[in-house]
């Protein structure tokens, strides 16, 4: 498909000033970063979380005026491949369920759950030509998602308690416990060639999530420094690596503190007043990150 050869493509370079073209902009990127988790299938397997873990099974029969609209309206370059396997998943698959199998006609089609998302195709570039967001906006929407994403596993590290891991994968797939590795929090993963897999970190009291590239995680390290000192355990989700650190803080006064981090990683981060972090030095990676003035 190409954008510029569809009528309603304007509204992606939608560039008008004032007051109701921001207010515009700030509502698409709100529902961007609510529908595309759900394109994205980020809920589908969250049993502890039941109504997005619902709502994601049942996105795709929400979404089909989307899918019929974009099928209909739009020039896809890739609608025929499309069409002709979803006819053979959702139409000829069944069909032969119930009559070699004798399968009734809800049973049969029920089967076919799991590929209803492939209708995504269309009923996503639907809904996006219907927003009419600028490329900026989506950008900022997904790189938006990551970061929280990074945060919020970072929160679970810590916060989640014990009594939420269970031993059985079908009370729960995100948090497992194993009686030989203990607490696991398990993350799928998306590849940008579009392939899916999973990841099982370990979970539990003082272990937290870090990422070379996104320092802002170390804030978490900040907050949960004593002065006796903080033993961690650090997991970076895309390398696999491990670090054992320990973070102790270190009172100035009116000045603020220093966080001391030795261990696998070394550096010191000085906080303010307040308790936020003005300046981080992690010399052993090169790194100096200073906050901007509010």
């Amino acid at each position: 498909m190409s954008w510029p050869s569809q009528p309603l493509a304007a509204g992606f370079a939608d560039g008008r000033a004032g007051a109701a073209a921001v207010e515009r902009n700030a509502t698409r990127f709100v529902v961007l970063i609510c529908i595309l988790p759900l394109f994205a299938q980020s809920f589908y397997y969250l049993l502890p979380v039941a109504p997005l873990y619902y709502l994601s099974k049942v996105w795709p029969v929400l979404m089909l005026p989307a899918a019929a609209w974009a099928l209909t309206r739009l020039q896809l370059q890739s609608r025929t491949v499309y069409v002709i396997w979803l006819a053979y998943a959702i139409g000829l698959t069944p069909l032969i369920s119930m009559m070699q199998l004798g399968a009734g006609f809800f049973d049969a089609l029920t089967t076919t759950v799991k590929v209803w998302p492939f209708t995504y195709y269309f009923s996503l570039l639907g809904v996006l030509c219907w927003l009419r967001p600028t490329a900026r906006q989506i950008e900022r929407a997904v790189l938006a998602m990551g970061v929280a994403t990074f945060g919020l596993m970072a929160i679970l590290w810590v916060a989640v308690p014990a009594s939420w891991y269970t031993v059985d994968a079908t009370n729960s797939k995100f948090f497992i416990f194993e009686f030989e590795r203990g607490n696991r929090i398990y993350i799928t993963v998306n590849s940008a060639q579009g392939s899916r897999g999973g990841k099982e970190i370990p979970g539990g009291p003082g272990v937290i999530l870090l990422d070379e590239q996104l320092q802002a995680l170390l804030l978490l390290v900040a907050d949960l420094a004593t002065t006796s000192g903080t033993r961690l355990s650090a997991v970076y989700p895309r390398t696999g690596q491990r670090a054992n650190i320990t973070a102790r803080r270190v009172e100035g006064g009116a000045r603020g503190a220093v966080v001391e981090l030795t261990g696998d990683l070394t550096g010191h981060m000085q906080l303010d007043a307040s308790g936020r972090v003005d300046r981080m030095d992690l010399p052993q990676a090169g790194i100096v990150v200073t906050r901007l003035p509010s």
